[in-house]
């Protein structure tokens, strides 16, 4: 009898590899957006260095920890890295410091225009590395009936609490002017609520976060996500074909998401109700009318009612005490899409069901988005569903890495500009040590 082998923790990279996965990456390109100006003080340090030290800043997790460091040799080894890399133009031998790297995010970061430039950047070089990996690819495996996790994206959203703690009862008291109070399942939060939209494939250090963005109010997560779901699919294209997040998404979410990229989107459709007691929750049901086929005999039709029970679709017959009954569920055939003049989609689905009163199985389709909220492509029972929307725990995990780079949990600057350009630093850490292969 053979036993499971363990698997054994990987050990974190040492700052000697983490320099050359940053230095070596696709990312350093992006200090190419602040070229010198026509007129005033050429700069002293090549765009390359402060993108660097913002990704740094996440490994060490403070920047007063990663000055000292620079300071105490790390510079030289940063330099040597850069070199071997074919970085230019080299840096100059005193280091880069942080009152630098605050003048540089604000050259960045403050301008609408170039805070849209760098994140559009960096999605179209994170989609060039999925793709290296075999990710996103428009010949990729997988179809619209039966989804391929190496063509599916997937996210969600995490609140970062303010640098300063928040204090209603005193106005005169520090506090980040952008933090707002943002609702979660648990509670609210108040804090700034970011974004992240990732892919992966099946192996570790496999994650490639594809864009980020912040949410602008409490309440707007999903709209923000869905503009960032719409971008990642500008760019990747047909490389992708579903897309997966939590409970953020309602129907009119799903039917967006549908109609503007033609991606199948998988999630758990939400409860009717949540009970404490043993009785479990309910789930949300909906009757969907009466469906007939033919028969063997002319000019005769056999009716069916259906309803949506959790997304997935069902016949029902009313019981004797009246109370609507399954008699049979839905086996799913195909997935189609049509694209109209207009450039928008439309799904339909092919059902199939055994028909009681003659012995043979009859066809329907149903499109989801008559009722986005109750007719779902990929209900919870489908056979390709638990493995497909087994990747969005993983947005969680991703969540978790990013929060760990804060100190104590916390943003390390004011104002959501500022912690916009530090979650792109360690977006460009997290995507650097994955293109490294992780350690």
């Amino acid at each position: 009898m053979t036993t499971a082998k363990r698997l054994r923790k990987r050990r974190a990279p040492t700052t000697g590899e983490v320099i050359a996965a940053i230095t070596t990456g696709p990312y350093m390109t992006l200090g190419n957006l602040l070229a010198d100006a026509a007129v005033g003080r050429k700069r002293h340090h090549p765009g390359w260095v402060p993108i660097a030290y913002s990704a740094l800043a996440r490994h060490f997790g403070s920047f007063s920890r990663l000055d000292a460091e620079l300071t105490d040799g790390l510079w030289q080894q940063l330099c040597t890295a850069a070199n071997n890399a074919g970085l230019k133009p080299a840096p100059p031998t005193e280091p880069f410091r942080y009152h630098l790297h605050a003048y540089w995010r604000q050259l960045l970061i403050s301008n609408d225009v170039v805070r849209n430039e760098l994140l559009n950047e960096f999605t179209t070089i994170a989609v060039t590395q999925a793709r290296n990996h075999g990710l996103l690819q428009p010949n990729g495996p997988g179809s619209l009936t039966h989804p391929d996790r190496r063509r599916l994206i997937y996210g969600d959203g995490t609140i970062v609490r303010p640098r300063f703690r928040h204090r209603p009862d005193n106005p005169t008291a520090r506090h980040d002017p952008s933090a707002a109070n943002h609702q979660r399942h648990d509670g609210k939060i108040w804090g700034n609520n970011f974004v992240f939209i990732s892919a992966r494939e099946d192996r570790p250090y496999g994650r490639v976060l594809l864009a980020l963005d912040r949410v602008p109010e409490p309440g707007a997560e999903a709209a923000t996500a869905i503009k960032l779901i719409q971008h990642v699919h500008r760019i990747a294209g047909p490389g992708i074909t579903a897309v997966t997040y939590d409970g953020a998404f309602q129907g009119a979410h799903h039917d967006t998401i549908m109609q503007t990229t033609g991606l199948v989107v998988i999630n758990k459709p939400h409860l009717a109700s949540r009970n404490n007691d043993q009785t479990g929750d309910t789930v949300k049901r909906r009757i969907l009318g009466t469906h007939s086929h033919p028969t063997d005999h002319p000019d005769e039709t056999c009716s069916h009612q259906l309803a949506a029970i959790n997304g997935r679709i069902a016949d029902v017959e009313l019981a004797d005490d009246g109370t609507p009954t399954v008699v049979s569920w839905a086996k799913r055939q195909q997935i189609k899409r049509a694209q109209r003049h207009n450039g928008t989609y439309r799904f339909n689905l092919a059902l199939r069901f055994p028909c009681r009163h003659h012995n043979r199985d009859w066809d329907t389709w149903l499109s989801p988005h008559d009722d986005p909220e109750n007719i779902r492509l990929l209900p919870p029972e489908d056979p390709d569903f638990d493995h497909l929307y087994g990747l969005r725990p993983d947005a969680e995990s991703l969540n978790a890495t990013f929060k760990a780079t804060l100190p104590t949990d916390r943003a390390p600057s004011v104002g959501w500009q500022r912690q916009l350009y530090d979650t792109i630093g360690f977006a460009i850490l997290h995507n650097s040590l994955a293109e490294a292969g992780g350690f």
